[in-house]
């Protein structure tokens, strides 16, 4: 990662409220493709595996196995329905309209499951589907009990994603900051912009602050 965009802007650019095809004056434009969304889940799906003690890896086909069924393989779950059928106030409609595409909402279910749960209160998906699924990023939701699934919870849950992909595949960045001929009495701001202005030359696709 560190060749292309430092780790603050990857960070950010996970934490936007779209990663799926973010707003077009951004300065990234969100996955785009879904397969890379399946990507990164399944990569976050076997970090769980690996950490927890059960290291189910037997019922976890390899990526490209799975991709390969089509729509009948992996299935990319909004938390947060993409349509839900409960009933919202304007607030939470809003909420919902801003956040329900944001990394945190999005999660893998297997072959099988939520076929027919995708749109209810995440109470009844919870209890009809993720309680009993067998994906490990499913079983570590909270219970109903614990929350109703909003903006809140899915940002936290987009930090843990987020921070998972800087320790996967993140890297000191390759830029490079030439100091050299920077004025001794200069002060620590005016040093902190010429380094940002320069690693900005190294990275042309990265936007202003």
């Amino acid at each position: 990662i560190g060749n292309y965009a430092p780790d603050s802007q990857f960070l950010d650019s996970l934490l936007r409220r779209n990663v799926v095809d973010g707003p077009d004056d951004a300065n990234w434009n969100g996955f785009r493709n879904k397969d890379s969304i399946r990507y990164f889940l399944y990569e976050y799906e076997l970090f769980l595996r690996e950490e927890s003690p059960e290291g189910d890896f037997s019922s976890l086909p390899s990526f490209g196995e799975w991709q390969s069924q089509g729509s009948g393989g992996m299935q990319i779950e909004h938390i947060w329905a993409q349509n839900p059928e409960e009933d919202l106030s304007p607030e939470e409609q809003n909420e919902h309209d801003t956040y329900f595409q944001a990394l945190g909402n999005l999660a893998l279910l297997s072959p099988g499951e939520n076929k027919t749960g995708s749109n209810m209160s995440y109470e009844d998906k919870y209890d009809e589907e993720y309680e009993g699924s067998t994906m490990a990023m499913i079983r570590e939701l909270p219970s109903p009990e614990e929350t109703s699934w909003r903006a809140e919870d899915i940002h936290d849950r987009g930090e843990k994603l987020a921070i998972f992909a800087l320790e996967r595949w993140g890297m000191e960045t390759g830029a490079y900051a030439n100091v050299s001929q920077l004025q001794p009495e200069e002060d620590e701001d005016e040093v902190e912009r010429e380094v940002i202005r320069q690693i900005r030359e190294d990275f042309g696709g990265i936007g202003s602050l």
